[in-house]
C-alpha cells in the first residue's frame, strides 16, 4: 500500500476560480462578469450553486480585448 504525503513546500494552484476572484482579475465588477458570461464571451462551469471559470479562459479573454 502507497502511502501519501503532503508536501507543505508546494503550492497547488486552484483550476477553477470564483466569479469574485474572476472580476477582480479582469478588473470589471461581478454583474459585468456575469453579462459576459450570458453573451457567451466567457465560459463559465456551474458546481453546484457556484459560477466558476478558468483562469486560462479569462487570460484568453484579456487577450482579445481590444
Amino acid at each position: 500500500m502507497q502511502v501519501f504525503e503532503d508536501r507543505p513546500s508546494e503550492k497547488v494552484e486552484p483550476l477553477l476560480i470564483s466569479a469574485k476572484q474572476a472580476s477582480v482579475m479582469l478588473g470589471i465588477s461581478q454583474r459585468h462578469l456575469y453579462t459576459l458570461t450570458k453573451r457567451g464571451e466567457l465560459k463559465a462551469k456551474r458546481i453546484g450553486s457556484r459560477v466558476m471559470y478558468r483562469k486560462v479562459d479569462l487570460e484568453r479573454f484579456a487577450a482579445d480585448v481590444e
